[in-house]
């Protein structure tokens, strides 16, 4: 009889455990915008250590590749860079996070797009 309780407690357990598992992953809620700056942060600090001299000016949620940064034009073509960025956001939900700084009007803006589930740095866009 008891390793017949024994066996019990340990299928409840495995259970348990199982059920946590799916049932987290299932419900984990997308980031919010907060949640998706805070990831774009930790990027620029890897990236641009001079990170006091940018602001953000932009965290919008996009679910198609175009976006405020590559919008979609009639009048020009996506450049091969572009192509590249829209190619990885493909079929994503998506937070983009604009930075600028004092010097975007010579190429300092800096674009990063965080898939919105997963909180994964898809891609980075610098201004050119």
């Amino acid at each position: 009889m008891k390793s017949i309780h024994a066996s019990t407690n340990g299928l409840a357990a495995i259970f348990l455990i199982t059920g946590i598992v799916f049932s987290s992953s299932a419900t984990a809620e997308p980031l919010n915008v907060h949640q998706a700056i805070e990831v774009a942060d930790r990027a620029i600090a890897a990236d641009a250590p001079d990170r006091h001299d940018l602001r953000v000016v932009m965290a919008k949620r996009f679910s198609t590749p175009h976006n405020d940064l590559i919008p979609i034009r009639q009048s020009l073509k996506p450049t091969e860079y572009e192509r590249k960025i829209l190619e990885h956001l493909k079929a994503r939900e998506y937070w983009c996070v604009y930075y600028v700084s004092k010097t975007a009007d010579s190429g300092g803006d800096i674009g990063i797009f965080v898939d919105a589930k997963s909180g994964e740095v898809i891609d980075i866009y610098r201004g050119r």
